[in-house]
């Protein structure tokens, strides 16, 4: 379905003006386009991860151990969605080229 801003308008939850590169603690959601449940299912009560959903649990995990400056808070990763929560230490703005940052040199917000 094509984008159409007759229809498809949301209110956004970002605080006007807020930079979100900041260092601070982000609770993040992320939903499947369509909320189809392509990474798993709930059995009994217990999450039990698919392919897919083993892929989206690694590429979550993948950003601590990629980024010195990125630090994870609880994490699950759900059958049509993840939520987590990030930490951004101020240490290490500038992408993802960044240079190798000293140990014990992280600093929270």
């Amino acid at each position: 379905m094509k984008f159409d801003p007759q229809k498809h308008h949301r209110r956004s939850i970002r605080l006007q003006g807020y930079d979100y590169s900041r260092a601070g603690a982000y609770y993040i959601t992320i939903v499947v386009q369509g909320r189809g449940h392509l990474f798993g299912e709930v059995v009994n009560g217990e999450m039990i991860l698919n392919e897919y959903g083993q892929i989206a649990a690694e590429a979550w995990q993948w950003l601590e151990e990629q980024y010195p400056y990125v630090e994870l808070g609880t994490w699950v990763v759900m059958p049509n969605h993840a939520h987590g929560i990030i930490i951004l230490y101020e240490d290490g703005r500038g992408g993802s080229r960044t240079a190798p940052t000293p140990p014990g040199t992280r600093r929270a917000w």
